[in-house]
């Protein structure tokens, strides 16, 4: 369902791809493989008839899995053929291949697919449709079982171990385990995080074997032989000794907080830190948590059109691979022209190498027989590793071809009418700027709060009755837009009307606006069991305010601020734990969602 968005409106951006492909979640594991060289040419392309952009993929040596919001495609790694597709209910996981099986989740549920024919071998459907923002961005899977968190009627949630052959239950875990965060398995062993820390659970059985205690929720999870390392919710990384379990050492880094945690990667009694918003990186000795090396990669202008400045990373043979967003697109204002993969050394963090790219590069490259796999906008390609064929100078600026092998685009006056600057009289309840880059693409930048949100589209126009069709965003949601001949625009969505005029853009909210969007979240509020009982009080002068927990044998106050609020939806930051709640409100708004990353209840408003 379409919402009034009033804060962070770039949500319908790339965003969402980068900032929620795994880099909060679980940590990559130190690749298994044989480094490559350098990219010596281009092994194979494959352009099929993708709805773009693909999600994040996974590789084996056979073939690589990645989807897109209508299938699951399976793909040769050395040919690049289409091997079978499988159609999928919206955004899926990163899907998980173990033990011969192909396991996701999408809206409907989980689904487990021969690895090698795309046969459907069973699935288990969610009782109600799991939105993506709620679900896991990876499967989480070991040779015995597929392992899922499950919303139970009751509002509390279990860890379900479901059989890998038959899909069967095995076995369950807990009532309040996290449904974003998958365990991380090693061995016979899952690593489960929660808000007091790390509950270790045996594999085969479900059975609790040891639970490590941290101060704040964890993050992210990283584990080897002998040590166990997190990122919680602060930004701060603690290495633990597994055999005592007991803390060995922490790093904090002024570029880790709240919003940008980094993922972990161990290998070889080194710990490699990777955050791709700020594409902040750094390496660690395990043994200690001195830091060896670290850099900043890319430009943060990118952050805000693409989600971030770097993907995620892998590590073969003591060198780190990852992609940059670099070079100023001569098309989209804040966007990069172009992605370049680099290597760098795992020892010193020095460049050995770097490839451009004329193309974005959305998620960790894949090397499988010597060769770099990637999943970039326009296509998958295998590069062939070998002596590097670029030798560019870093220092200059490098043109996007694409671009300049395009002739000047000549827009037709009835689109051209379209672009400027609009808003909703008066209030600027909506406020934006179409522009338009060619014949079906162009750019819609809201304007909210002082901050302009970029955001591109594709559109047609129906020349019948004059309207232009926008597809926003990676999720390509669609709105109308009519021209009347009195200079006035018609704008519509799923859930909206609105009659926008031309300004020059007032960048702030209306104060009494923004004080009914947040009314509704105000008074007492309880679960189903009376158990979970507080009072939303919002300061209407600043967006701040404390749940007062009056039911409590001892009541207390919770003081937060709110980074994001829409007319059905809050997102409070509390400041003592620098933890964060969403408050979702329903339609009627009458009940409401509490949810944090380790509890989610239905509550519903007292009188």
């Amino acid at each position: 369902m379409f919402r009034k968005r009033y804060g962070w409106i770039t949500a319908i951006s790339l965003s969402l791809l980068i900032a929620g492909c795994g880099n909060n979640s679980q940590s990559s594991g130190a690749y298994q493989g044989k480094a490559i060289e350098g990219i010596a040419s281009v092994a194979w392309t494959n352009e099929e008839q993708f709805q773009f952009p693909l999600l994040e993929p996974t590789v084996t040596e056979k073939a690589m899995y990645v989807g897109d919001l209508r299938y699951l495609y399976s793909i040769d790694t050395k040919t690049g053929k289409q091997l079978w597709t499988q159609e999928v209910d919206g955004m899926i996981s990163r899907p998980t291949v173990s033990n011969g099986t192909v396991s996701f989740i999408d809206n409907a549920g989980v689904h487990a697919l021969n690895a090698d024919s795309g046969e459907l071998l069973w699935e288990h459907l969610s009782k109600k449709e799991v939105p993506y923002e709620m679900r896991p961005s990876k499967a989480a899977a070991s040779s015995n079982h597929v392992f899922i968190p499950e919303q139970l009627e009751d509002g509390r949630i279990t860890l379900n171990a479901l059989d890998i052959k038959t899909g069967k239950e095995s076995w369950s875990y807990g009532d309040i385990v996290s449904l974003k965060i998958s365990p991380f398995i090693a061995g016979d062993k899952l690593y489960l995080p929660f808000e007091g820390g790390i509950h270790i659970i045996n594999e085969k059985s479900g059975k609790e074997l040891d639970t490590i205690e941290h101060g704040s929720p964890v993050s992210s999870v990283a584990v080897d032989k002998k040590l166990l390392v997190v990122s919680d919710l602060g930004g701060r990384i603690t290495a633990y000794d597994l055999k005592s379990k007991k803390a060995k050492w922490s790093y904090e880094n002024d570029s880790f907080e709240m919003v940008n945690r980094p993922l972990i990667t161990l290998l070889d009694n080194k710990a490699l830190l990777t955050e791709v918003k700020s594409g902040t990186v750094v390496m660690l000795d395990a043994s200690n948590g001195k830091e060896l090396w670290s850099k900043v990669l890319g430009d943060p202008l990118f952050t805000l059109m693409h989600g971030g400045t770097i993907t995620n990373p892998i590590v073969a043979e003591e060198t780190v691979y990852l992609a940059v967003f670099e070079g100023q697109s001569t098309v989209t204002k804040g966007a990069a022209g172009y992605s370049a993969l680099l290597a760098l050394d795992a020892k010193t963090g020095n460049e050995l190498w770097r490839y451009q790219e004329n193309d974005y590069i959305y998620y960790a490259p894949a090397i499988v027989d010597e060769r770099m796999i990637t999943v970039n906008h326009k296509s998958i390609k295998a590069y062939q590793g070998g002596p590097n064929n670029q030798e560019l100078n870093q220092s200059e600026s490098v043109v996007d071809e694409d671009a300049a092998e395009q002739p000047p685009v000549v827009l037709s006056e009835e689109v051209k009418a379209f672009e400027g600057q609009w808003s909703t009289p008066e209030s600027d309840e909506l406020a934006f700027t179409l522009s338009f880059t060619d014949d079906s693409r162009g750019t819609i930048t809201y304007h909210q709060e002082g901050r302009d949100f970029p955001t591109d589209f594709r559109y047609e126009f129906h020349a019948e009755d004059g309207h232009v069709a926008l597809y926003i965003g990676s999720e390509e949601k669609l709105a109308l837009v009519w021209l009347y001949d009195s200079g006035k625009l018609d704008y519509r969505d799923n859930q909206n009307i609105y009659v926008l005029e031309r300004s020059g853009i007032s960048t702030s909210l209306d104060e009494a606006a923004e004080t009914n969007l947040i009314d509704a979240f105000k008074g007492k509020w309880c679960d189903i069991n009376q158990e979970l009982c507080f009072e939303v009080v919002i300061d209407d002068s600043e967006v701040r305010g404390y749940l007062d927990y009056y039911q409590e044998q001892y009541p207390y106050q919770e003081a937060f601020k709110i980074p994001y609020m829409d007319e059905y939806e809050i997102v409070i930051e509390m400041e003592a734990g620098a933890s964060q709640v969403s408050l979702i409100l329903s339609d009627d708004k009458q009940t409401m969602t509490y949810e944090s990353d380790f509890n989610t209840a239905k509550m519903t408003k007292q009188e």
